[in-house]
């Protein structure tokens, strides 16, 4: 069975919640792709709130094993109030 696409408004909404930023590192791109924080071979959704902006080389590393849970869980806390987790030195 083929999986449905993420709306257009739901995109949208995702990308207005951070400001049109890359949730990892906060890098402005002129394109960022749609990443669900629990995927959804594991039970994830496509509820906004399982939903970040990531730019591609953040999407890359977090589909290449690198670790960014704790970001991840960082942003889930600070979502609601608009605010972007800070980027890694």
């Amino acid at each position: 069975m083929a999986r449905k696409s993420l709306t257009a408004e739901t995109k949208r909404t995702v990308l207005d919640r951070f400001d049109n930023s890359c949730a990892n590192c906060g890098e402005k791109e002129t394109y960022l792709e749609i990443h669900h924080i629990v995927p959804l071979s594991r039970g994830g959704t496509d509820n906004i709130g399982n939903l970040v902006p990531l730019c591609w080389k953040c999407h890359q590393l977090a589909h290449s094993g690198y670790n960014i849970r704790e970001k991840q869980k960082e942003i889930l806390k600070t979502a609601g109030g608009r605010k972007r987790a800070t980027t890694r030195s």
